[in-house]
């Protein structure tokens, strides 16, 4: 895992945060997270009670720590989706994204194992009305009523799809997915999905630029 340095952090820190990581991610491997208890992950990364305290109160916000570094990646990346002319090419935002999940598949099947799958729908959501404020900026807002239901409807089903993709034993490639992904994204009806989508700007050196 690429470990971008949060506020706060030194070398050591990062070291130290590294090894409980991978003990959680190997402990999740053989048993399901209620039966790993912070003894468990001390034990596996070979650090302290104290020191596994001094940065977490519980198990759970490790899980959580872990699955924002992941995204932290994203964000750190999604900045090239946007083209000179500033407009968002949400074709390669969504490669992205779908790369970055492939890089860490065993965890996040782990987390739908888990029932934490939640976690992916939360980022869907925050991102989701973060997207819809700013196209509500530039054009007249829709009712609130539309807004409360789009978001939900959009995250919810982004998550099912690709945590149904990383659990699959022959995925697709991750650029693969993410056409898929954008184009169920743009689809009202299943004709509009079946049929070849028009043309896009960027097309495959959005995907190759990635």
């Amino acid at each position: 895992m690429v470990m971008h340095p949060m506020e706060g952090e030194n070398g050591q820190i990062i070291r130290t945060k590294r090894w409980l990581y991978e003990a959680l991610a190997d402990l999740l491997a053989e048993r399901p997270f209620t039966d790993i208890t912070v003894g468990h992950i001390c034990r596996r990364a070979d650090v302290s009670r104290a020191v596994f305290y001094n940065h977490y109160n519980n198990k759970e916000e490790l899980l959580k720590e872990i699955f924002s570094r992941i995204m932290m990646v994203y964000w750190a990346k999604i900045h090239i989706a946007v083209d000179d002319s500033g407009h968002f090419r949400s074709r390669m935002a969504y490669t992205i994204l779908c790369k970055e999940l492939w890089r860490s598949r065993p965890y996040f099947r782990q987390l739908k194992k888990n029932n934490y799958d939640y976690m992916l729908v939360d980022f869907f959501i925050q991102v989701h009305d973060a997207g819809f404020a700013m196209a509500s900026s530039m054009k007249p807002p829709d009712t609130p009523d539309y807004r409360r239901y789009f978001i939900p409807y959009h995250a919810h089903a982004l998550a099912a799809i690709l945590f149904q993709w990383l659990d699959e034993e022959n995925p697709l490639p991750p650029e693969r997915m993410a056409d898929i992904v954008i184009r169920l994204f743009r689809s009202s009806n299943v004709d509009d999905f079946i049929n070849p989508p028009k043309p896009h700007r960027g097309g495959v050196e959005e995907a190759a630029a990635v």
